[in-house]
This record gives C-alpha cells, sequence and structure tokens, in this order.
C-alpha cells in the first residue's frame, strides 16, 4: 500500500501531465534517469517512491518538498523565476486550457497561482480560433480603476506567459503586461530603462504620466497581453466617441491658435 508521501508524488505527476509539461508517464520517468517501468509500478500502487526520485523531483520540476512530506502548501515551489535564467517547470510545456482570473481574486491569485486545487476552481475560458493555440494564456479581468482608456472595467485579457528561461530580455516597449506581484495584479506598460536597476517602472498611455515603480524581486509572473475581450460595446463605443471627440477638439484648438498667430 502507498504511503501519503507516495500518494503526493503520484497526484504531482498527473497534475504535470494534466498541464501539459510533460506528454507521458514515460517522459517523466526518463527526464529524471529513472526507468519507466519502476515508475509504472509506483503508479499502480505496487511500490512506494524512493528518496532519491523525491529528491528529483523537486530539482527537476520544483515539486514542493512540504507538500510532498506533510501535505501542506502548494503542490509545486514558488521561486523567484525573474531572478535568475533558470528554466522552470512552466517554460517546459503549454496547455489549452486558459483558466479566468477575476479582479475580486487578484490577490489570492498571486497567492496560489501554482495550487491546481486552486486553478481547477477557476472559471475556463475557450477561444474560437487557431492563432492562440498551443500557447501558455491566462486571462485576467480589467479592474474598475485601470486608468488606460481602452481597457474597460469587465474587459478580459488574453495573456500570454513569459518564458522565465529568457527573462526580462522578452519585454518590449510598446505592449501591454500583466504583472502579477506578491500583492497585486497590475496591467501597464514597462519601460525598460528601469530593468537594470532591479526596479520595474509601469506606466499606462506614456511615460509622462504617473509611474508605478515594482521592485523586481517583488514580480512573480509577467503576461504579455494578446487580445482583449470586451463584454460591453455600448460602453467601449462610448469611450472610443469620446476619444473621438476630445481630439477633434485639440485639432480645433491647434487651428485656432495657429491662425491667431498669423
Amino acid at each position: 500500500m502507498n504511503t501519503m508521501v507516495t500518494h503526493r508524488f503520484i497526484f504531482c505527476h498527473d497534475e504535470l501531465k494534466r498541464l501539459r509539461k510533460v506528454r507521458s508517464s514515460r517522459q517523466f520517468a526518463l527526464s529524471l534517469d529513472y526507468l519507466p517501468q519502476s515508475l509504472s509500478e509506483i503508479l499502480k500502487g505496487r511500490r512506494d517512491v524512493t528518496l532519491e526520485l523525491l529528491r528529483k523531483g523537486v530539482e527537476k520540476y520544483e515539486m514542493n518538498p512540504v507538500y510532498l512530506l506533510t501535505g501542506r502548501g502548494s503542490h509545486f515551489s514558488q521561486p523567484e523565476e525573474w531572478l535568475s535564467a533558470k528554466s522552470s517547470a512552466d517554460a517546459s510545456g503549454n496547455s489549452d486550457v486558459i483558466y479566468f482570473v477575476p479582479q475580486m481574486l487578484g490577490k489570492k491569485y498571486a497567492e496560489e497561482r501554482r495550487n491546481s486545487q486552486f486553478l481547477a476552481s477557476l472559471e475556463c475560458l475557450n477561444l474560437p480560433g487557431a492563432h492562440l493555440k498551443g500557447l501558455n494564456l491566462r486571462a485576467f479581468e480589467v479592474p474598475t480603476d485601470s486608468g488606460y482608456p481602452a481597457f474597460l472595467h469587465g474587459d478580459v485579457l488574453i495573456a500570454e506567459k513569459l518564458d522565465p528561461a529568457s527573462g526580462v530580455k522578452s519585454i518590449s516597449n510598446d505592449k501591454f503586461y500583466v504583472v502579477v506581484t506578491k500583492n497585486n495584479i497590475l496591467i501597464h506598460k514597462i519601460d525598460l530603462n528601469s530593468l537594470s536597476k532591479g526596479i520595474v517602472n509601469l506606466y499606462l498611455g506614456n511615460k509622462e504620466e504617473k509611474i508605478t515603480s515594482v521592485k523586481l524581486s517583488d514580480i512573480l509572473e509577467f503576461w504579455e497581453v494578446r487580445l482583449k475581450v470586451t463584454r460591453n460595446i455600448e460602453n467601449e463605443n462610448k469611450t472610443l466617441n469620446a476619444l473621438l471627440s476630445e481630439i477633434k477638439d485639440i485639432r480645433q484648438l491647434l487651428f485656432n491658435s495657429s491662425n491667431a498667430l498669423v
């Protein structure tokens, strides 16, 4: 009969397969320098996991040793991925499952983002079309005070997780990112000039506006916004019309000013 430690190890193995971090039990075994036949015996309940196999699972796939031994905490560890070039298990595979993170669960997501039970409790989205298939995607609700006219409260941003192995090198100045910190979820552009100082400066429309500064060590995940799904076309049209009206007023003001100078 399997021990609870073995049951937890099997659960982590099953989660890695479900999330497509590994293609098969055979691949999982070989990646840990373990015989597939011996792993099959463990999965069938005929033998217990060895201490050496546990150690390799912790090192290779960042299984949480506290969870394995006591059942407490997340199933996988939460290292500061963005402070090193080490590739984590998250970077090894993709999933077509798109979990939706509502605004009210932002802080809880930051704490439980690697807890498979928490993720399973979230609503899942399906997107038509194939251009985003196979990517590691997540959906985030735009907060009430997003501060950016194009993002309305209730809109949903579909974002692709940046590969921790490439670190901040894959970040671009002209794109929006969902930045998951230890305490919050922020939707901003990123000032690349600030990254070398260990500080991430976040801004909205342009750098002359209010900037939010976050320590790089406090950032848990970067997600690049790939798609916006709006729930209220009427509000979006109103916002667009307001912007067009403001642009028209500015043009008229410039025209009047130029005439006054003549």
